[in-house]
């Protein structure tokens, strides 16, 4: 893994949200992570089309088997400092 800090998100019919929350990540600093977990939308879709995003796909639903999910993606890095965001929020820039 690179020096950017891994950014997992569980994320579960939001189609209609990754997009934005995505767009507010910055790929210079953050790896996204999304883990699609029993989506029946385009969900996966969506997030696979963000340049730099990693899509796991699950049938489980379920946050917590979705992070497990990442966290062995991740292996040793889920060691260091990771976050963690739901699809449907994203950081604010405070400038």
């Amino acid at each position: 893994m690179s020096n950017k800090l891994p950014v997992i998100i569980a994320a579960y019919n939001e189609e209609a949200r990754i997009g934005r929350t995505l767009s507010h990540l910055d790929t210079d600093t953050y790896t996204p992570i999304v883990v699609v977990n029993g989506s029946t939308d385009r969900t996966a879709e969506v997030a696979d089309e963000f340049n730099g995003a990693t899509v796991i796909e699950r049938d489980e639903q379920g946050k917590l088997p979705a992070i497990q999910s990442a966290l062995r993606h991740l292996g040793d890095a889920a060691l260091g400092n990771v976050l963690y965001l739901d699809a449907d929020s994203y950081p604010v820039s405070q400038n």
